[in-house]
């Protein structure tokens, strides 16, 4: 009895795949900057006590680079211009609700005015940050540790601006206080831009089928090879799942102890790389 090895295996492309991975335009990912209220706006101070904004991104499956993040201040100080730094944190994952303390990201601080409400841009080095499809990330603002010198415009509404990225959110509340306490009523203002990751590149394997014919106790074996069809610019990793694990084992490395299932193309490699499959 024969059976197509190809059918029981599927590649998975995890994260670092540049090589395919491409940024658009970049473009406002989410604000709720815009978003207009009557009344004059209020500020929560980050004097003292550190804040934070949550915001979950949408389902593009390779995910987001954020580039900068802007935020409204309803009152500057440029006393607080060595003191404030931005920070992009992920989601604690034993505090849900929370951020993680560990920054992914340090974001610039602009030159700070010595007074008034001004619209601030924090920017991200190099290629920005990448964020994963579904995820609740964090702005983190420190307390900055003068008296009232400044403060991040809220908004009571849980509307956001139009014209995001499609399933983009921003918490309705926020976070603030060394415990991160919950602010129920009031969001931060802030508009996060970037850009959408999409696929440019693509993997070739050497067959699209590859049969066994079942040998009982005698195992049977069959090689495969994939190709990146283009240069990477950073590692990629490659995940060959096997789809049934009583009839196909997968071994991306022979020279290795054991089934291994991942590829890794390295930056600045050829670009290939093989691995075998038995069929018992």
């Amino acid at each position: 009895m024969t059976k197509p090895l190809a059918s029981l295996l599927t590649l998975l492309l995890l994260s670092g795949l540049s090589c395919g991975a491409k940024a658009q335009t970049e473009q406002v990912l989410i604000s709720n900057i815009d978003i207009i209220e009557s009344g004059q706006a209020s500020g929560a101070s980050i004097t003292q006590s550190q804040r934070a904004q949550a915001f979950t991104t949408g389902g593009n499956t390779l995910g987001y680079t954020l580039t900068s993040v802007e935020v409204d201040y309803s009152r500057t100080t440029s006393r607080a211009q060595n003191r404030l730094k931005v920070t992009i944190q992920s989601e604690s994952k034993n505090n849900m609700g929370v951020p993680s303390g560990t920054p992914l990201g340090t974001l610039s601080t602009p030159t700070i005015p010595n007074s008034g409400r001004h619209v601030l841009e924090h920017e991200a080095s190099g290629a920005g940050i990448q964020l994963a499809a579904n995820t609740t990330y964090y702005v983190v603002w420190p307390a900055t540790g003068f008296r009232n010198d400044m403060s991040v415009t809220r908004v009571t509404s849980n509307d956001e601006a139009a014209g995001g990225a499609d399933g983009w959110s921003i918490a309705d509340g926020s976070r603030f206080g060394g415990s991160w306490r919950n602010d129920a009523r009031d969001s931060m203002r802030i508009r996060i831009n970037g850009t959408i990751n999409i696929l440019t590149g693509s993997v070739t394997v050497s067959a699209s089928s590859l049969a066994m014919t079942e040998l009982g106790a005698v195992k049977g074996e069959r090689s495969y090879t994939i190709v990146l069809d283009s240069d990477p610019t950073a590692d990629v990793t490659i995940t060959v799942a096997n789809g049934d694990n009583t009839a196909v084992e997968v071994d991306t490395d022979t020279g290795t102890d054991g089934n291994q299932n991942t590829l890794i193309f390295t930056k600045g490699g050829d670009g290939s790389n093989s691995g075998m499959g038995n069929g018992n």
